[in-house]
């Protein structure tokens, strides 16, 4: 997620934030449309994802992390847990057309959103989801390399977050930019 991804997303998603890492919460459901750029026999969708839990404040709520469901052209793909920090998350897929170009239709849906205002009484009124630094579509092969780059540099974005007690940036606010 970041600069110039306006083509790709789709509705149900809230404007770029900066910190910890450029991400962008989605609402209870999010569009993004991915191309096929080669034919390969087997893909994976990754994205790395959290859940709430990271926000200062939140985890004393005693809040259950949403459970995201991800569809793939309107048949789902997989179901999981949002994750307490940053994490990379993989669903395999078993099917998919061999049309270089091709795009395709990404939903993540999620079984409940928090208003941050309601519990941190900050302000910010936005439902949230889960907050995603990136997502795409990769053959199995390649992210077996690409992948541990992703989870350094979430290793990172955990360690920052720790540090300072995970602030949350709120839409209009210096952390936030579209």
């Amino acid at each position: 997620m970041g600069f110039n991804d306006g083509r790709q997303i789709g509705v149900g998603w809230h404007n770029l934030e900066t910190y910890p890492i450029h991400l962008r919460w989605t609402e209870h459901e999010a569009l993004l449309y991915l191309a096929l750029r080669c034919s390969s026999e087997s893909r994976v969708l990754y994205m790395a994802l959290a859940g709430w839990s990271w926000i200062k404040g939140v985890p004393s709520h005693g809040l259950r992390e949403p459970e995201v469901s991800v569809l793939l052209d309107g048949d789902l793909l997989g179901k999981f847990q949002a994750p307490t920090k940053f994490e990379l998350v993989t669903v395999d897929i078993k099917e998919i057309p061999e049309e270089p170009g091709k795009v395709l239709e990404v939903t993540t849906s999620t079984d409940r959103v928090i208003v941050p205002d309601k519990i941190l009484k900050n302000g910010d009124k936005r439902e949230l989801g889960v907050a995603v630094c990136c997502i795409g579509l990769e053959s199995e092969h390649f992210l077996q390399y690409s992948s541990r780059f992703i989870k350094e540099k979430l290793d990172i974005v955990n360690a920052r977050i720790s540090r300072r007690s995970g602030s949350l940036g709120r839409e209009g606010s210096a952390t936030s930019t579209r």
